[in-house]
């Protein structure tokens, strides 16, 4: 199989990608827990943005993940 005759590698993903992940629908909730009356419908698009982004980033990773054939990043 060709996937099993390459060697593993580390994958190449910055820390601060991972903790993006985390931080966007955070940032994005503490936003309109603060701002939300005020920011009226655009509160909705804040909160799909938060996710679409760390959805992205979650993408990012995964593909960089699989295309390190099962190497183990070490910090």
């Amino acid at each position: 199989m060709l996937f099993l005759d390459s060697t593993p590698t580390a994958p190449t993903i910055a820390e601060g990608v991972l903790w993006a992940i985390v931080a966007c629908p955070l940032i994005s909730f503490a936003l309109i827990a603060l701002y939300g009356r005020k920011l009226g419908k655009i509160a909705a698009y804040l909160a799909i943005l938060g996710v679409a982004a760390s959805c992205v980033l979650s993408y990012v990773v995964l593909f960089n993940v699989i295309s390190a054939h099962g190497g183990v990043a070490i910090y």
